[in-house]
Protein backbone atom coordinates (compact mmCIF):
# COMPACT_ATOMS: atom_id res chain seq x y z
CA UNK A 1 0.00 0.00 0.00
CA UNK A 2 1.13 3.51 -0.76
CA UNK A 3 2.40 5.41 2.28
CA UNK A 4 1.67 9.11 2.73
CA UNK A 5 4.45 11.45 3.75
CA UNK A 6 2.45 13.16 6.51
CA UNK A 7 3.83 12.40 9.98
CA UNK A 8 1.64 12.44 13.09
CA UNK A 9 2.45 10.71 16.37
CA UNK A 10 -0.55 10.04 18.58
CA UNK A 11 -0.54 9.94 22.34
CA UNK A 12 -1.73 6.66 23.95
CA UNK A 13 -5.03 6.08 22.11
CA UNK A 14 -8.10 4.92 24.03
CA UNK A 15 -11.19 3.87 22.10
CA UNK A 16 -14.43 5.54 23.18
CA UNK A 17 -16.37 2.47 22.16
CA UNK A 18 -14.23 -0.47 23.10
CA UNK A 19 -11.02 0.40 24.93
CA UNK A 20 -10.03 -1.33 28.11
CA UNK A 21 -7.68 1.36 29.44
CA UNK A 22 -5.16 3.99 28.52
CA UNK A 23 -1.87 3.19 26.88
CA UNK A 24 1.45 4.99 26.72
CA UNK A 25 2.80 6.40 23.50
CA UNK A 26 4.64 9.25 21.81
CA UNK A 27 3.43 12.84 21.72
CA UNK A 28 1.36 14.39 18.97
CA UNK A 29 3.26 16.08 16.12
CA UNK A 30 1.04 18.21 13.90
CA UNK A 31 3.57 19.66 11.45
CA UNK A 32 2.46 19.68 7.83
CA UNK A 33 -1.18 18.79 8.50
CA UNK A 34 -4.02 20.85 7.06
CA UNK A 35 -5.81 22.54 9.98
CA UNK A 36 -9.27 24.09 10.29
CA UNK A 37 -11.51 25.31 13.15
CA UNK A 38 -14.32 23.27 11.55
CA UNK A 39 -14.26 19.57 10.54
CA UNK A 40 -12.77 18.94 7.09
CA UNK A 41 -15.88 16.85 6.46
CA UNK A 42 -19.05 16.19 8.43
CA UNK A 43 -18.46 12.66 9.74
CA UNK A 44 -21.22 10.08 9.36
CA UNK A 45 -20.82 7.05 11.67
CA UNK A 46 -17.03 7.32 12.02
CA UNK A 47 -14.78 5.21 14.23
CA UNK A 48 -13.86 7.47 17.18
CA UNK A 49 -10.84 7.10 19.48
CA UNK A 50 -9.99 9.39 22.39
CA UNK A 51 -6.33 10.26 22.90
CA UNK A 52 -4.65 10.41 26.28
CA UNK A 53 -3.81 14.09 25.78
CA UNK A 54 -7.48 14.99 25.22
CA UNK A 55 -7.41 14.96 21.42
CA UNK A 56 -9.70 12.72 19.37
CA UNK A 57 -8.97 10.58 16.33
CA UNK A 58 -11.92 10.32 13.91
CA UNK A 59 -11.43 7.58 11.32
CA UNK A 60 -13.50 7.57 8.15
CA UNK A 61 -17.17 8.44 7.87
CA UNK A 62 -17.12 10.90 4.96
CA UNK A 63 -20.55 12.09 3.72
CA UNK A 64 -22.15 10.48 0.69
CA UNK A 65 -20.91 13.13 -1.72
CA UNK A 66 -17.31 12.44 -0.63
CA UNK A 67 -17.50 8.66 -0.20
CA UNK A 68 -14.83 8.10 -2.86
CA UNK A 69 -12.34 10.08 -0.75
CA UNK A 70 -10.48 8.15 1.93
CA UNK A 71 -10.42 10.56 4.86
CA UNK A 72 -9.79 10.74 8.60
CA UNK A 73 -9.22 13.67 10.96
CA UNK A 74 -7.81 14.60 14.35
CA UNK A 75 -9.48 17.11 16.70
CA UNK A 76 -7.34 19.01 19.23
CA UNK A 77 -9.54 20.86 21.76
CA UNK A 78 -6.76 23.02 23.22
CA UNK A 79 -6.37 24.80 19.87
CA UNK A 80 -9.91 24.06 18.64
CA UNK A 81 -8.44 22.72 15.38
CA UNK A 82 -9.28 19.78 13.11
CA UNK A 83 -6.33 18.20 11.26
CA UNK A 84 -6.84 16.20 8.07
CA UNK A 85 -5.40 12.64 7.97
CA UNK A 86 -5.44 9.90 5.32
CA UNK A 87 -8.22 7.31 5.51
CA UNK A 88 -8.50 3.60 4.93
CA UNK A 89 -9.02 2.10 1.47
CA UNK A 90 -12.29 0.80 2.91
CA UNK A 91 -14.62 3.08 4.83
CA UNK A 92 -14.40 2.33 8.61
CA UNK A 93 -18.16 2.95 9.15
CA UNK A 94 -18.83 -0.18 7.09
CA UNK A 95 -16.24 -2.15 9.04
CA UNK A 96 -15.33 -2.91 12.63
CA UNK A 97 -12.47 -0.85 14.04
CA UNK A 98 -10.43 -1.75 17.12
CA UNK A 99 -7.40 -0.34 18.92
CA UNK A 100 -4.48 -2.78 19.22
CA UNK A 101 -2.22 -3.04 22.26
CA UNK A 102 0.66 -1.36 20.40
CA UNK A 103 -1.41 1.77 19.60
CA UNK A 104 -2.23 0.94 15.98
CA UNK A 105 -5.86 0.86 14.84
CA UNK A 106 -7.23 -2.11 12.90
CA UNK A 107 -10.15 -1.85 10.45
CA UNK A 108 -11.72 -5.23 9.67
CA UNK A 109 -14.20 -6.23 6.95
CA UNK A 110 -16.76 -3.95 5.38
CA UNK A 111 -18.56 -3.23 2.15
CA UNK A 112 -16.77 -2.96 -1.18
CA UNK A 113 -18.43 -1.30 -4.15
CA UNK A 114 -19.06 -3.49 -7.16
CA UNK A 115 -18.74 -1.30 -10.27
CA UNK A 116 -18.88 -1.57 -14.01
CA UNK A 117 -17.58 0.89 -16.62
CA UNK A 118 -19.94 3.32 -18.30
CA UNK A 119 -19.34 5.72 -21.17
CA UNK A 120 -16.10 7.62 -20.78
CA UNK A 121 -13.95 7.04 -17.72
CA UNK A 122 -16.78 7.03 -15.19
CA UNK A 123 -17.93 3.94 -13.30
CA UNK A 124 -21.39 3.22 -11.96
CA UNK A 125 -21.89 1.56 -8.60
CA UNK A 126 -24.01 -1.57 -8.96
CA UNK A 127 -24.12 -2.74 -5.37
CA UNK A 128 -22.33 -2.93 -2.05
CA UNK A 129 -21.25 -6.34 -0.82
CA UNK A 130 -19.59 -7.60 2.39
CA UNK A 131 -15.89 -8.08 1.71
CA UNK A 132 -13.22 -9.63 3.95
CA UNK A 133 -10.28 -7.27 4.47
CA UNK A 134 -8.04 -5.96 7.22
CA UNK A 135 -5.94 -2.79 7.35
CA UNK A 136 -3.82 -1.17 10.04
CA UNK A 137 -3.51 2.55 10.73
CA UNK A 138 -0.07 3.35 12.17
CA UNK A 139 -0.12 6.63 14.14
CA UNK A 140 3.68 6.90 13.93
CA UNK A 141 3.52 7.39 10.15
CA UNK A 142 -0.16 8.35 9.65
CA UNK A 143 -0.41 5.60 7.03
CA UNK A 144 -2.42 2.46 6.34
CA UNK A 145 -1.15 -1.01 5.41
CA UNK A 146 -2.90 -4.28 4.64
CA UNK A 147 -2.69 -7.41 6.80
CA UNK A 148 -4.23 -10.87 6.56
CA UNK A 149 -8.01 -10.67 6.02
CA UNK A 150 -10.39 -12.82 8.12
CA UNK A 151 -11.87 -15.94 6.52
CA UNK A 152 -15.42 -14.54 6.62
CA UNK A 153 -17.19 -11.20 6.35
CA UNK A 154 -20.68 -10.08 7.30
CA UNK A 155 -22.81 -6.96 7.45
CA UNK A 156 -22.73 -6.67 11.25
CA UNK A 157 -19.17 -7.50 12.30
CA UNK A 158 -17.98 -6.35 15.72
CA UNK A 159 -14.40 -6.47 17.01
CA UNK A 160 -12.90 -6.05 20.46
CA UNK A 161 -9.41 -6.33 21.94
CA UNK A 162 -8.85 -9.33 24.23
CA UNK A 163 -6.43 -9.54 27.17
CA UNK A 164 -3.07 -10.52 25.76
CA UNK A 165 -3.48 -8.43 22.62
CA UNK A 166 -5.53 -10.68 20.33
CA UNK A 167 -8.65 -9.41 18.54
CA UNK A 168 -12.06 -11.10 18.73
CA UNK A 169 -14.31 -10.68 15.68
CA UNK A 170 -17.91 -11.85 15.54
CA UNK A 171 -20.89 -11.22 13.30
CA UNK A 172 -23.51 -12.85 11.10
CA UNK A 173 -24.65 -12.84 7.49
CA UNK A 174 -28.22 -13.87 6.63
CA UNK A 175 -28.60 -15.51 10.03
CA UNK A 176 -25.32 -17.45 9.88
CA UNK A 177 -23.00 -16.48 12.72
CA UNK A 178 -19.21 -16.59 12.92
CA UNK A 179 -16.54 -15.83 15.55
CA UNK A 180 -12.80 -15.54 14.89
CA UNK A 181 -9.63 -14.59 16.74
CA UNK A 182 -6.77 -12.59 15.22
CA UNK A 183 -3.19 -12.71 16.58
CA UNK A 184 -1.23 -9.59 15.50
CA UNK A 185 2.19 -11.09 16.22
CA UNK A 186 1.66 -13.89 13.67
CA UNK A 187 -0.81 -12.02 11.42
CA UNK A 188 -3.06 -15.09 11.54
CA UNK A 189 -6.78 -15.82 12.06
CA UNK A 190 -8.39 -18.72 13.93
CA UNK A 191 -12.06 -19.71 13.55
CA UNK A 192 -13.66 -20.33 16.96
CA UNK A 193 -16.41 -22.79 17.82
CA UNK A 194 -19.87 -21.26 17.93
CA UNK A 195 -22.05 -21.36 21.05
CA UNK A 196 -25.83 -21.50 21.29
CA UNK A 197 -25.96 -17.85 22.40
CA UNK A 198 -23.70 -16.50 19.66
CA UNK A 199 -26.15 -16.23 16.73
CA UNK A 200 -28.46 -13.83 18.58
CA UNK A 201 -25.58 -11.73 19.98
CA UNK A 202 -23.70 -11.70 16.66
CA UNK A 203 -26.71 -10.78 14.56
CA UNK A 204 -28.28 -8.20 16.85
CA UNK A 205 -25.39 -6.45 18.67
CA UNK A 206 -25.29 -2.70 18.07
CA UNK A 207 -22.04 -2.02 19.92
CA UNK A 208 -19.33 -4.02 21.66
CA UNK A 209 -17.40 -2.50 24.56
CA UNK A 210 -14.27 -3.70 26.33
CA UNK A 211 -14.52 -4.02 30.11
CA UNK A 212 -12.55 -5.60 32.94
CA UNK A 213 -15.09 -8.43 32.99
CA UNK A 214 -14.72 -9.20 29.29
CA UNK A 215 -16.28 -7.85 26.08
CA UNK A 216 -19.87 -6.64 26.48
CA UNK A 217 -22.29 -6.52 23.55
CA UNK A 218 -25.19 -4.04 23.63
CA UNK A 219 -28.41 -4.50 21.64
CA UNK A 220 -30.17 -1.18 21.06
CA UNK A 221 -33.60 -2.61 20.25
CA UNK A 222 -34.24 -3.64 23.85
CA UNK A 223 -31.09 -2.58 25.71
CA UNK A 224 -29.88 -6.11 26.43
CA UNK A 225 -26.26 -6.49 27.56
CA UNK A 226 -24.33 -9.73 27.03
CA UNK A 227 -20.84 -10.49 28.37
CA UNK A 228 -18.31 -12.91 26.88
CA UNK A 229 -16.74 -15.43 29.26
CA UNK A 230 -13.09 -15.39 28.19
CA UNK A 231 -12.46 -18.87 29.64
CA UNK A 232 -15.26 -20.66 27.79
CA UNK A 233 -15.71 -18.08 24.97
CA UNK A 234 -19.47 -18.21 25.59
CA UNK A 235 -21.85 -15.24 25.69
CA UNK A 236 -24.25 -14.73 28.59
CA UNK A 237 -27.00 -12.12 28.82
CA UNK A 238 -26.71 -10.00 31.95
CA UNK A 239 -29.66 -9.65 34.29
CA UNK A 240 -29.82 -5.85 34.24
CA UNK A 241 -32.70 -3.41 33.70
CA UNK A 242 -33.17 -2.85 29.98
CA UNK A 243 -33.78 0.45 28.18
CA UNK A 244 -34.28 0.25 24.44
CA UNK A 245 -33.56 2.44 21.40
CA UNK A 246 -31.33 4.75 23.42
CA UNK A 247 -27.58 5.05 23.95
CA UNK A 248 -24.81 3.31 25.92
CA UNK A 249 -21.75 5.13 27.31
CA UNK A 250 -18.64 3.46 28.71
CA UNK A 251 -17.75 5.27 31.96
CA UNK A 252 -14.63 3.27 32.87
CA UNK A 253 -13.35 -0.30 32.70
CA UNK A 254 -16.23 -1.75 34.74
CA UNK A 255 -19.18 0.69 34.52
CA UNK A 256 -21.63 1.39 31.69
CA UNK A 257 -24.41 3.97 31.43
CA UNK A 258 -27.54 3.10 29.45
CA UNK A 259 -29.92 5.89 28.45
CA UNK A 260 -33.44 5.22 27.10
CA UNK A 261 -35.27 6.84 24.25
CA UNK A 262 -37.91 9.03 25.88
CA UNK A 263 -41.18 7.84 24.37
CA UNK A 264 -44.16 10.12 23.90
CA UNK A 265 -46.71 9.38 26.60
CA UNK A 266 -44.34 7.12 28.58
CA UNK A 267 -42.98 7.64 32.10
CA UNK A 268 -39.86 5.55 31.39
CA UNK A 269 -37.39 8.41 31.78
CA UNK A 270 -34.47 7.10 33.87
CA UNK A 271 -31.10 5.72 32.87
CA UNK A 272 -29.03 3.06 34.60
CA UNK A 273 -25.40 2.71 35.64
CA UNK A 274 -24.34 -0.94 35.52
CA UNK A 275 -21.36 -2.05 37.59
CA UNK A 276 -19.99 -5.21 35.99
CA UNK A 277 -17.65 -5.98 38.90
CA UNK A 278 -20.46 -6.08 41.48
CA UNK A 279 -23.26 -6.96 39.02
CA UNK A 280 -25.38 -4.15 40.45
CA UNK A 281 -27.39 -1.46 38.69
CA UNK A 282 -28.36 1.99 39.96
CA UNK A 283 -31.12 4.10 38.45
CA UNK A 284 -30.42 7.73 37.67
CA UNK A 285 -32.85 10.52 38.34
CA UNK A 286 -35.42 11.45 35.66
CA UNK A 287 -33.97 12.68 32.37
CA UNK A 288 -35.26 16.21 31.61
CA UNK A 289 -37.83 16.48 28.83
CA UNK A 290 -38.04 19.60 26.69
CA UNK A 291 -40.88 18.36 24.49
CA UNK A 292 -43.73 15.86 24.80
CA UNK A 293 -42.53 14.27 21.55
CA UNK A 294 -40.40 11.13 21.46
CA UNK A 295 -36.71 12.00 21.97
CA UNK A 296 -33.77 9.85 20.89
CA UNK A 297 -30.47 10.76 22.60
CA UNK A 298 -27.38 11.82 20.75
CA UNK A 299 -23.94 10.35 21.57
CA UNK A 300 -22.42 11.01 24.97
CA UNK A 301 -19.02 12.11 26.21
CA UNK A 302 -17.53 11.65 29.70
CA UNK A 303 -16.15 14.82 31.29
CA UNK A 304 -14.57 14.73 34.76
CA UNK A 305 -17.42 13.47 36.98
CA UNK A 306 -20.25 13.90 34.50
CA UNK A 307 -21.67 12.61 31.23
CA UNK A 308 -22.94 14.99 28.55
CA UNK A 309 -25.48 13.95 25.92
CA UNK A 310 -25.62 16.52 23.11
CA UNK A 311 -28.40 16.91 20.59
CA UNK A 312 -30.46 14.03 19.27
CA UNK A 313 -33.73 13.88 17.40
CA UNK A 314 -37.46 14.09 18.07
CA UNK A 315 -40.23 12.45 16.10
CA UNK A 316 -43.32 13.64 14.22
CA UNK A 317 -41.76 14.85 11.93
CA UNK A 318 -38.06 14.14 12.65
CA UNK A 319 -36.65 17.30 14.23
CA UNK A 320 -33.04 17.83 15.33
CA UNK A 321 -32.49 18.72 18.98
CA UNK A 322 -30.24 21.48 20.34
CA UNK A 323 -30.39 20.56 24.03
CA UNK A 324 -27.63 19.06 26.17
CA UNK A 325 -28.37 16.84 29.13
CA UNK A 326 -25.76 16.48 31.88
CA UNK A 327 -25.59 13.59 34.35
CA UNK A 328 -23.74 14.16 37.62
CA UNK A 329 -22.09 10.80 38.39
CA UNK A 330 -22.03 11.47 42.14
CA UNK A 331 -25.66 12.44 42.72
CA UNK A 332 -26.96 10.59 39.61
CA UNK A 333 -29.13 13.60 38.80
CA UNK A 334 -29.67 15.11 35.36
CA UNK A 335 -29.79 18.76 34.39
CA UNK A 336 -30.04 20.76 31.17
CA UNK A 337 -26.78 22.31 29.97
CA UNK A 338 -26.19 25.17 27.54
CA UNK A 339 -27.83 24.48 24.15
CA UNK A 340 -25.93 23.67 20.98
CA UNK A 341 -25.36 26.56 18.58
CA UNK A 342 -27.41 24.62 16.02
CA UNK A 343 -29.96 21.78 16.35
CA UNK A 344 -28.12 18.58 15.48
CA UNK A 345 -28.42 14.82 15.65
CA UNK A 346 -24.62 14.41 15.73
CA UNK A 347 -22.37 11.51 14.80
CA UNK A 348 -20.04 12.24 17.73
CA UNK A 349 -19.77 14.42 20.83
CA UNK A 350 -16.38 15.68 22.05
CA UNK A 351 -14.96 17.79 24.84
CA UNK A 352 -14.14 21.22 23.46
CA UNK A 353 -11.97 24.08 24.75
CA UNK A 354 -12.67 25.86 28.04
CA UNK A 355 -15.38 23.49 29.24
CA UNK A 356 -17.45 23.53 26.06
CA UNK A 357 -18.85 20.54 24.15
CA UNK A 358 -18.49 20.02 20.38
CA UNK A 359 -21.03 17.95 18.42
CA UNK A 360 -20.00 17.11 14.86
CA UNK A 361 -21.43 15.53 11.73
CA UNK A 362 -24.61 13.51 11.70
CA UNK A 363 -27.86 15.20 10.65
CA UNK A 364 -29.11 18.78 10.72
CA UNK A 365 -32.38 20.47 9.72
CA UNK A 366 -33.10 20.71 6.00
CA UNK A 367 -35.12 23.38 4.17
CA UNK A 368 -38.31 21.40 4.74
CA UNK A 369 -37.86 21.61 8.51
CA UNK A 370 -36.81 17.98 8.97
CA UNK A 371 -33.72 16.45 10.57
CA UNK A 372 -32.58 14.74 7.37
CA UNK A 373 -29.68 16.73 5.89
CA UNK A 374 -26.10 15.60 6.43
CA UNK A 375 -24.34 18.15 8.63
CA UNK A 376 -21.06 19.38 7.10
CA UNK A 377 -19.63 20.92 10.25
CA UNK A 378 -20.14 21.11 14.01
CA UNK A 379 -22.24 22.77 16.69
CA UNK A 380 -21.01 23.92 20.10
CA UNK A 381 -22.22 24.75 23.59
CA UNK A 382 -21.14 27.31 26.12
CA UNK A 383 -19.08 26.14 29.13
CA UNK A 384 -20.65 23.25 31.03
Amino acid sequence: MTRRSVVVLLMGVTSLACAGGSQSGPTVLLEGLSASPEPHYGPQQPAVFELEDGSTLVLGGPPLDRRDEHLSQLYVPTTNQWYLLPGSTFDPPTSSTVLLADGRVMAINGYARKKRPTEGDEERILSWRPTPFAELFDPATASWSTVAPPPASSSNDKAVLLPGGDVLLFGCQQGEAHMQRYTPSSDAWETLELTSELPQVACEATKVLSTSQGPVAWRSTDGALSVLNLSTMEWRELDYPKVGFGEVVRLDDHRLLTVPMLMKGSDDDVGYIHDLSTQESKATGPIPRTSPETWRPGPGTVRDNSVVLAGGSMSAPPVCDDTTRVLDLTSLTWSLGPPLSEPLNPALTLSGPEGTVVAAGGMRMNKRGQCREQAPGSARTGPI
